[in-house]
């Protein structure tokens, strides 16, 4: 699967928020030939009064399209390929598929690159027109070609630099505890609970505050968001995986939504997401032979590259009334303190020396979900709130980057 959708709840919503509206309705239209429109009429409209749209709950008819709880049926070889920067099919729909795959042994590989919706053809093309028939030949042919004794994961660490690994999340990475603790113009991250009493700070849900305003100025003091950052890193510093985030707080209404956006504060070529990190060009290049019914030139592709000062490296988000349950809301206590946990979405990604890990904590966000129609103030307990890094090396690792 390239890019491939294994559960339709988490395309279309996350921990009990939607993405979007009618989704299924839209998809089925969009893909029916024009003359059998009308006649599909009736299941469409059944997708619009079965989808939940107004809850963003896990409902029967999200469970009956969710392949990953049948991978226990899983039978034969995976080949997955994801890329990093995919805002369609979100990395979390790769990444809960291959930790399920993981668990049971199943032969697998993986490339995970740093574009976005792209084909492999597309972003690594002679590597993949190998790859793929090496595959093929061993898995549908029997030939003894030592595929499945190569790395199990590729992955693209920089522009066009791949590395291999045994496994991926890739060896040696371990989950690291870092606090959320107070500071001057912005929060700090340590590897330790702040000592003595809890302290809190608040900020205000706002349903127009997108995600490079979230990002923006994180020093500077806002209603709508609290920012904690690290100090500049004296040492790279690798994540591989998919971090988890636990907040501890209070809601002043019945409901509220908790976001939570992980960022890289350092000036950085990277591959850009305009256009899906690739540009197509004007020369081809031809891959077996042409026909009269069958081209086989196709144009070559390269990527965009983009220098910026801050980068979204992985995000989430949680409906406070699903803490619980993705499958069933429970309003919350006004004022009563509760640990909301969600996971955001997996990501490898290196913060470079110089750079600052920020973590920004949000309500709703417009950008990325449908945003929540109140505007309750949140209040957050820092001595109890803390942010699970996927860090390769570990603790250790964390620490010896000085940025904590």
């Amino acid at each position: 699967p390239i890019s491939a959708i294994s559960s339709w709840y988490e395309y279309s919503r996350s921990n009990g928020i939607r993405f979007n509206t009618n989704y299924p309705n839209f998809l089925a239209g969009a893909i029916t030939d024009d003359d059998n429109l009308a006649h599909c009429a009736p299941v469409r409209a059944f997708f619009n009064a079965n989808d939940g749209d107004e809850s963003g709950d896990y409902t029967p008819f999200w469970v009956e399209r969710d392949y990953v709880k049948d991978v226990g049926n899983v039978s034969t070889s995976v080949f997955a390929v994801h890329g990093l920067q995919d805002d369609n099919v979100k990395t979390d729909d790769f990444g809960k598929w291959w930790d399920q795959l993981s668990a049971r042994d199943v032969p697998r590989k993986i490339w995970l690159t740093g574009t976005g919706h792209v084909e492999a053809f597309d972003f690594r093309r002679a590597e993949w027109v190998s790859t793929i028939h090496r595959w093929f030949d061993y898995w549908l042919q029997g030939y003894p070609n030592g595929i499945m004794d190569e790395p199990m994961a590729d992955v693209e660490i920089g522009p066009d630099v791949w590395d291999t690994y045994a496994d991926w999340p890739v060896p040696r990475t371990e989950d690291v505890n870092v606090w959320l603790r107070r500071g001057e113009a912005a929060g700090t991250l340590a590897l330790t609970p702040a000592p003595g009493k809890p302290l809190t700070r608040s900020f205000t849900d706002n349903p127009n505050q997108g995600e490079n305003s979230a990002m923006s100025n994180p020093e500077s003091p806002s209603g709508s968001k609290l920012a904690f950052l690290s100090q500049p890193l004296e040492q790279d510093l690798r994540i591989s995986g998919a971090p988890v985030i636990t907040v501890r707080a209070t809601s002043s209404l019945d409901t509220a939504y908790l976001g939570a956006i992980l960022v890289d504060y350092g000036t950085k070529t990277r591959i850009s997401r305009s256009g899906n990190g690739i540009r197509t060009e004007d020369v081809e290049d031809c891959w077996g032979a042409s026909s009269a019914s069958d081209d086989a030139c196709y144009l070559q592709v390269t990527k965009r590259l983009q220098t910026s000062s801050q980068w979204r490296v992985a995000r989430g988000i949680l409906d406070g009334q699903n803490r619980n349950s993705f499958a069933a809301a429970e309003p919350l206590v006004p004022g009563e303190e509760y640990d909301f946990t969600f996971r955001l979405y997996p990501n490898d990604y290196e913060f470079s020396a110089g750079s600052r890990i920020g973590v920004i904590l949000v309500g709703s966000y417009p950008s990325f979900s449908v945003p929540l129609e109140t505007e309750p103030t949140i209040t957050v307990d820092l001595k109890q709130t803390r942010i699970v890094l996927p860090v390769v090396g570990g603790h250790r690792a964390a620490m010896d980057s000085g940025g904590f």
